[in-house]
């Protein structure tokens, strides 16, 4: 009935349209609810289920709301980001980037604030905007960006396009 990448992709979905929370205890808590839910009412896992079960969880008191999508959290992160280490990561070589890296802490951590911004951009490439693109700007994208080539990619080994 509802295989595990239903459940997954169900889950991924919540979390880019309605809420997000790094604290994966919570997460795995409103994930158990959602697979007892589907065990005694039946039906599919959708994003609703998520949804739900974070309201009854929430209701229970037995988790603490949160608001914000990925994208948002991850754009949080981004304004938190000093302005010239976005321009050194965007301009630098990477054997520039790499000696910055191992040297300056401060600029680690803005480094991996901002490749895993990079990277959650990569979540909201789904096969309806990748299709909503030209066809010269999918070719442009897919040879310069690696990460909307990891994003194209995996929408090829599932199969989506």
């Amino acid at each position: 009935m509802n295989t595990q990448q239903d459940f997954d992709n169900a889950a991924e979905q919540w979390l880019r349209t309605h809420r997000y929370t790094a604290d994966t205890q919570v997460l795995e808590r409103i994930a158990l609810r959602v697979r007892e839910n589907l065990e005694q009412l039946g039906g599919y896992v959708s994003s609703s289920s998520f949804e739900r079960a974070y309201l009854e969880l929430v209701s229970e008191k037995a988790i603490q709301p949160f608001r914000g999508t990925v994208t948002e959290h991850a754009a949080a992160e981004v304004t938190a980001i000093p302005q010239d280490a976005v321009d050194f990561i965007e301009q630098a070589s990477a054997v520039e980037q790499r000696k910055r890296y191992a040297s300056d802490s401060a600029f680690r951590r803005h480094y991996d604030a901002y490749t895993t911004n990079r990277r959650s951009s990569v979540i909201n490439l789904d096969v309806e905007s990748y299709r909503k693109l030209p066809a010269a700007v999918v070719a442009q994208h897919y040879r310069t960006d690696r990460e909307f080539r990891a994003g194209v990619d995996a929408l090829i080994a599932q199969g989506k396009i």
